[in-house]
């Protein structure tokens, strides 16, 4: 009879270490089974006490591996790992959004300084006493939202010539270059 049992259940369940344990649970307490408590041809109708319904539930048929697929729990412990990592990095584009911007005008800036400085070195050349200075004028398009402004010290000899360039959103981020120019 126990032979019996074990090819029933484990055919029902086609679980081997069911084979084992089964028919011991479902025997009960007096260690006696009888047909009644075996399942008929596939249905669980054979298990009508306690013991059945506890079965069902940690004895389940595994899974098919053939079947390609992630369980729930998979999913959600996947989605749990990434979320704890993509916090910091997600966290941290912001940042880095800011300083690309604060970088980009930076280096605008100081080749808007250079080219000013370089514009108006033939001017100061060809003609030394005049005043070069300006202030908070605004470069031409595409540069429109940078303004400069140009310093003479006034020296008949020796000229220093400083250009501040600064974005607009951003006045105090500036770059200051000097140049001096000698009387020729």
């Amino acid at each position: 009879m126990k032979k019996y049992l074990k090819k029933k259940i484990s055919k029902f369940y086609g679980f081997t270490r069911l084979r084992q344990k089964a028919p011991r649970f479902i025997a009960g307490m007096n260690g006696k089974a009888s047909l009644a408590e075996v399942p008929q041809s596939g249905t669980k109708a054979g298990l009508n006490h306690g013991f059945g319904e506890v079965l069902s539930l940690f004895f389940r048929k595994p899974r098919d591996l053939s079947r390609g697929g992630f369980t729930f729990l998979e999913i959600l412990a996947a989605l749990m790992i990434l979320s704890v990592a993509l916090i910091p990095i997600i966290a941290w584009v912001p940042t880095s959004i800011q300083v690309k911007l604060k970088v980009e005008r930076k280096t605008i800036a100081i080749f808007l300084c250079q080219a000013k400085i370089e514009e108006l070195r033939p001017k100061i050349i060809n003609n030394f006493n005049a005043d070069y200075q300006a202030d908070a004028v605004a470069f031409v398009a595409p540069y429109q939202n940078f303004r400069y402004s140009v310093t003479d010290n006034l020296n008949p000899n020796l000229k220093t010539i400083s250009v501040k360039v600064w974005h607009i959103e951003n006045p105090q981020d500036e770059m200051v270059f000097f140049s001096q120019i000698a009387r020729r």
